[in-house]
């Protein structure tokens, strides 16, 4: 496996518009969620209450491998599409094309377009750097830095929570966005260990709390393993205030060269206010709409939880 940087990320957290910043750049090779058409459960579980033994560890390398070499249409499909320098202009419009095709069929109802493999059209010997975007692989971070240490460069997203929360149910009261799940395994994780939860000890949660319960396990999950490693932990809300900046610096920590695509992306995906799903919108705004949305109770309530670690207490140090 080639050196490959991967991005960690709950949902709505601003990972797509994060991954296609990177995709942007015309030596990217991008990867969108290739862990959703494999999950990768016959090698992996999502969440570990030890630290991972051997065999998991040589489990977790071959998953890797399995993930990068994923090409269904979901993985290589995400628009906006950007021009490449390691593929040529008709094997681009060709591969668009076979994308498109793939989930027209799918739509109709006449094809699973996970099961359909996307051809790369790559260039011979042109170099590239790969970029994998998860928002499912927060418990497997330890036990995938644990098996390629010196292949990941690993990136930790992470997003107030309260906007995240917001998020989360703006996403569900629109039908776009699946209930909570209750949170199961993640009880029995060593960040749940660390402050005291155990799944004795945890009763009913509503929506707001089940949110705010995810958002701090599963970032303490990712965020003890990549500090370990000296991954790298971007904070939306700062990206989102200063975005050449700090897409610049962060380019720099990853190794790629500052490229006009790159520039022009980040200008244009600022100037309009796309849907739900949607990379294209005012990332300052986006940041701050949950000042609008929850009420005092709801930032009260997400607060006496993810406040409990350091990681959520840092979005609560200047409030009274």
């Amino acid at each position: 496996m080639q050196r490959m940087i991967f991005i960690f990320s709950l949902s709505r957290s601003g990972s797509t518009w994060l991954g296609k910043i990177f995709d942007s750049h015309p030596d990217v090779f991008y990867l969108h969620e290739p862990d959703i058409a494999d999950r990768g459960l016959d090698l992996l579980p999502y969440w570990f209450e030890d630290e991972p033994a051997c065999a998991q560890v040589k489990a977790a390398r071959a998953y890797l491998d399995r993930l990068a070499g994923a090409r269904t249409a979901r993985a290589t499909g995400t628009r906006p599409f950007f021009r490449k320098r390691y593929r040529g202009s008709v094997s681009e419009q060709l591969r668009r094309a076979l994308i498109y095709l793939a989930k027209g069929l799918e739509r109709a109802g006449l094809l699973d377009s996970n099961h359909v493999e996307i051809p790369d059209f790559f260039r011979a010997n042109h170099a590239m750097k790969t970029v994998v975007k998860s928002v499912t692989a927060h418990g497997r971070a330890n036990a995938f830095l644990k098996a390629c240490a010196n292949e990941l460069q690993p990136i930790l997203l992470l997003r107030d929570p309260r906007a995240y929360v917001s998020s989360m149910i703006r996403g569900t009261r629109m039908a776009v966005m699946e209930p909570p799940m209750r949170l199961g395994a993640l009880l029995r994780t060593q960040s749940a260990l660390r402050i005291g939860l155990s799944p004795s000890s945890f009763g009913k949660q509503e929506e707001i709390e089940t949110h705010a319960w995810t958002w701090l396990l599963a970032n303490m999950e990712a965020d003890a393993a990549i500090r370990a490693a000296g991954g790298t932990t971007v904070i939306y809300e700062t990206l989102a205030n200063n975005v050449t900046t700090e897409v610049k610096s962060l380019f720099k920590q990853m190794r790629l060269n500052w490229a006009p695509e790159t520039e022009r992306f980040v200008r244009l995906s600022a100037k309009h206010e796309g849907e739900y799903y949607s990379v294209f919108r005012d990332p300052a705004r986006a940041a701050n709409r949950w000042r609008d949305e929850l009420s005092n109770d709801t930032i009260a309530r997400v607060r006496a939880i993810v406040t409990l670690d350091p990681i959520g207490q840092s979005y609560f140090r200047t409030d009274p």
